[in-house]
């Protein structure tokens, strides 16, 4: 059952109506009656149409046409009970014209105009500042008899056209714009078609799911449409102003026109895309085609797209900026060139192509900086080998320069890696990147698979504390990563990592990090400190000087969301080292506020604060966390608790501390105090 709809929506009327009407002759009462008519896409049920003679001298014709139910297939509009009365008057010989009001679904419609001259008909709707308008018969260029209906629209609310658009893509909606349109439609024609031309001011537009919306967007250009049971939609159109939204993609148009060319075969909302391209001189041009589908949840499961552009901070600007701040990169600046091709099929990636041209990308965040991009980076998922390089005359991560640099590529499989050993210049030394290699997981694999090794040898450490804000070390770092690997979520190291630092050495083993990426990662690992240097270290964390050498460990280290939660630690003397053992009196002051008073109070008073330094046979320290709680331990038991630094010599000096057990937040707090150069306060 057909239900009565709005009488905005009689563009079809005026097409259907021009088609029957018949000339007439006087007579006091004529009368014509159809149960159904149809001519080609449109049909009528329930006509009447009653022509009366004048009622009164001087006056016209009365005119009366009544149609109960009228339908345009393929169209998606559908009236019921249509009613119009008009004064038939002739205009000249072989002339008519008459005008009265419409109503449909009894409510007005607007001022409906017929005229009829040698042949050629044409119907005008009037309402308010819109006008539509349809002819059909008369000559064309040729001198011959044009049998294609022509319609016209000024000034039409887009609303008007949303049958239409429902016929094409059911989930999207028209919200806004005028509408002006001259086309062409081959009535008989199979499939129908409609050629001509259409100008949008303001558009506004949305769907479903809010994956797709556009507002205030205005388009000139050639539409064309054949309307069968697989549409076909091409048209040629200058974009300008407005903005626009296709899932992560947002674009701000400029006033200067963008040019679009669309081809599309297909009914509803899955489509076969023939060509998209998009031209904006100024910031990119982008070509593609492939497979829409819109209400599936990857809505373009096959793609080949290409795209360039020479202004890469305007395209930038204009079409990526939201989705470079979905990705993370809020802010990102870019200049010079690039080029992007991608094929996709059945919703899996087959190939990228990626050629910067003189890139540069700077993010807002400081996490990279590049310059000087050039090369061609390649990924393929099939079996074939494709190799690739990039170049780049400058480079930084985190603020460390990287200089100059080239990576040469390789992908197969859906892999990606490095082809060769990378050598960086990094912080006076070098970084070496032995191995590199990506898989994003498959149909067997549950994530993306990752693996890493590398060398670091002489970076300055002066300098890489000053870029990442750590406190002042001194000496150079040197280091293995044997291998790092990320799979199932899970970020794992492959043996142990090695740092020569502060004249020792560090080892890391069984590093692992749960999702890493994720909501509360958690990190597991054992670390190994051998014959470190304490003058430099505790220089650098400006806890009052310690001379001789450390060793210790972290056993059983755990991390959730990067705080610990579990470990056991101790620091001593390294009983092998023989460089000359002594300890500030600053450093025995901060020493006390971490496990008690101990030799601090005895420092304030007598003669043990005209000493500078101590000597010390060994200093010790330990803690256990559990539970938030850490138990604490020296290098020797005593009645009040445990020794902290054993002196030696004289003047002769203990540090003993005096809880057992500290609050893990209490603990931290004093020993940030000590290294901000607090003075200690011991509860």
């Amino acid at each position: 059952m057909t239900a009565p709809i709005s009488s905005r929506r009689l563009f079809a009327v005026m097409a259907a109506l021009l088609l029957w009407l018949p000339g007439f002759t006087c007579a006091t009462v004529l009368r014509a009656e159809a149960e159904r008519i149809q001519q080609g896409p449109v049909l009528a049920e329930g006509v009447r149409l009653q022509l009366s003679s004048p009622a009164s001298p001087g006056a016209g014709l009365g005119l009366r046409l009544e149609v109960d139910r009228l339908d345009m297939d393929g169209f998606g509009y559908r009236f019921q009970d249509l009613r119009w009365n008009c004064e038939l008057r002739p205009r000249d010989v072989a002339s008519w014209r008459c005008d009265g009001p419409l109503r449909a679904a009894g409510a007005a419609a607007g001022e409906l105009s017929l005229d009829w001259t040698r042949g050629r008909t044409e119907l005008s709707l009037v309402r308010g500042r819109m006008r539509l308008a349809a002819h059909q018969g008369g000559a064309n260029p040729q001198g011959e008899t044009d049998p294609r209906l022509h319609l016209r629209a000024e000034r039409l609310p887009s609303g008007w056209l949303q049958p239409l658009l429902g016929e094409l893509w059911e989930a999207a909606r028209l919200t806004g714009g005028l509408v002006n349109v001259e086309l062409a439609m081959e009535v008989d024609s199979q499939p129908l078609r409609l050629d001509g031309q259409i100008r949008v001011d303001g558009l506004g537009l949305d769907t479903q799911d809010g994956s797709i919306a556009a507002e205030g967007l205005n388009a000139q250009g050639r539409l064309r449409l054949e309307l069968a049971d697989q549409a076909r939609v091409q048209t040629e159109l200058a974009l300008s102003g407005g903005e626009v939204l296709v899932g992560a993609l947002y674009a701000a148009l400029p006033a200067q026109p963008v040019q679009l060319q669309l081809a599309l075969l297909g009914a509803a909302d899955r489509w076969t895309l023939q060509r998209l391209l998009l031209d904006d001189p100024t910031a990119l041009r982008l070509e593609a085609s492939g497979r829409v589908d819109l209400v599936a949840e990857d809505w373009l499961p096959d793609l080949r797209l290409d795209l360039r552009s020479s202004r890469a901070d305007l395209m930038l600007q204009r079409y990526l900026e939201t989705a470079a701040g979905t990705l993370g990169f809020s802010g990102l600046q870019a200049r010079g060139g690039l080029r992007l091709q991608l094929q996709k099929q059945a919703g899996a990636m087959q190939s990228i192509d990626f050629e910067p041209e003189g890139l540069a990308l700077v993010d807002a965040a400081g996490r990279f900086e590049m310059s000087g991009a050039g090369g061609v980076l390649g990924w393929t998922a099939d079996t074939s080998t494709k190799a690739g390089e990039l170049t780049w005359s400058t480079a930084s991560v985190y603020g460390l320069s990287l200089g100059a640099g080239r990576m040469q590529t390789v992908s197969t499989g859906g892999g990606f890696g490095l082809d060769a050993p990378m050598v960086l210049d990094v912080l006076g030394g070098a970084l070496e990147l032995q191995r590199l290699q990506w898989r994003p997981a498959a149909e067997e694999e549950a994530s993306t698979r990752f693996d890493l090794a590398l060398d670091l040898q002489g970076l300055d450490l002066g300098a890489l504390s000053a870029a990442f804000g750590w406190p002042a070390f001194e000496g150079k770092l040197s280091g293995q990563i044997p291998g790092v690997a990320y799979r199932d979520g899970v970020l794992g190291l492959d043996g142990e990592l090695r740092m020569q630092v502060f004249d020792g050495e560090v080892r890391i083993a069984g590093l692992r990090v749960e999702r890493p990426f994720g909501v509360l990662p958690m990190l597991a690992a054992d670390v190994e400190m051998a014959r470190l240097d304490l003058a430099p270290l505790t220089r650098a964390f400006g806890f009052g000087e310690i001379t001789g050498r450390m060793r210790g460990h972290i056993h059983a280290l755990r991390l959730v969301d990067w705080e610990p939660i579990a470990f056991d630690a101790r620091f001593e003397t390294d009983p092998s080292a023989s460089e000359r053992r002594r300890i500030s009196q600053r450093a025995v002051t901060d020493l006390s506020s971490v496990g008690g008073l101990g030799a601090a109070a005895a420092l304030q008073q007598g003669m043990l604060r005209s000493f500078e330094s101590f000597a010390y046979s060994r200093i010790g320290i330990a803690c256990r966390l559990q539970r938030n709680v850490c138990h604490m331990d020296g290098v020797a038991p005593n009645p009040r608790g445990y020794t902290i630094v054993e002196g030696s010599g004289v003047p002769r000096i203990t540090v003993n501390g005096i809880q057992r057990q500290v609050d893990w937040p209490v603990l931290v707090a004093r020993l940030k105090a000590v290294t901000e150069g607090q003075p200690p306060r011991i509860d």
